[in-house]
């Protein structure tokens, strides 16, 4: 799941609390958009009377602008909830395991561990240049003091003051290149990533209702009802990152 968190950054939402007595969950609501006025669909429900006396609900999606207005603005154009939603879902799997789209998901993460490292890098780089200034600097009092240039007193005091900037510089140093070796972990493959997008579908309906949306909405800007209002004639709209992708 962290690797999810990385590719794309989808999973960050809260669910919020239900408004109404019907527990059912409406992923689509605001996603799907009424066949005859564009306007977006909202949840609905009817009771449905059995012989034994139970009562049996129907779940569906109608146009918001007939929801809001009446036979005045639209029809109902009630769309059966579970139908459309299966469809969708099997639509959204098929769009998340695009070869194209899954290659674009292992750049983004790649790139952008790229991004980090650089300037890390460069320090690192300033560092050993220092590193390897000071070792010449150490050569350097040896050779004064065997010139007799410089007293043993004097020597030992350079000695000292370059021993402790060497070990500030090695700890730099060691901290840039733990620093660099989590990055480098964070690099991804494209088996990595589809595996974990795999992994993800199973877990699909258990996910807290609040994050389904999330990672639909992530993804999926509008789903078009042909006027036949047919699921299987369904067409959706990417978001922003998939926008080039047909499904």
């Amino acid at each position: 799941m962290e690797l999810w968190n990385e590719v794309q950054v989808i999973l960050n939402s809260r669910s919020r609390p239900p408004t109404k007595t019907i527990e059912r969950h409406y992923p689509l609501a605001g996603l799907l958009k009424c066949p005859m006025c564009g306007y977006s669909m909202v949840p609905a429900h009817t009771k449905a009377y059995r012989k034994n006396r139970s009562v049996h609900m129907n779940h569906y999606y109608v146009c918001g602008n007939y929801s809001n207005k009446g036979l005045t603005a639209c029809k109902a154009n009630a769309i059966p909830a579970s139908p459309v939603e299966n469809e969708t879902i099997s639509r959204f799997q098929h769009m998340l395991t695009n070869k194209r789209l899954l290659n674009e998901i292992v750049s983004r993460i790649n790139r952008r561990s790229r991004i980090a490292e650089a300037p890390l890098r460069e320090q690192l780089a300033q560092n050993i240049v220092k590193l390897k200034q000071l070792e010449k600097q150490l050569r350097r009092c040896y050779e004064l003091f065997e010139e007799e240039h410089i007293e043993l007193t004097e020597l030992v005091e350079k000695l000292e003051s370059l021993k402790q900037a060497t070990a500030v510089l090695n700890e730099n140093k060691h901290q840039l290149e733990s620093k660099l070796s989590k990055l480098e972990g964070n690099t991804v493959s494209l088996t990595e990533v589809r595996r974990a997008v795999k992994s993800l579908f199973k877990s699909f309906h258990a996910i807290e209702a609040g994050k389904r949306n999330a990672l639909l909405r992530g993804y999926i800007q509008s789903i078009h009802i042909p006027p036949d209002r047919d699921v299987t004639g369904i067409q959706i709209q990417g978001a922003a990152a998939i926008k080039q992708l047909t499904i």
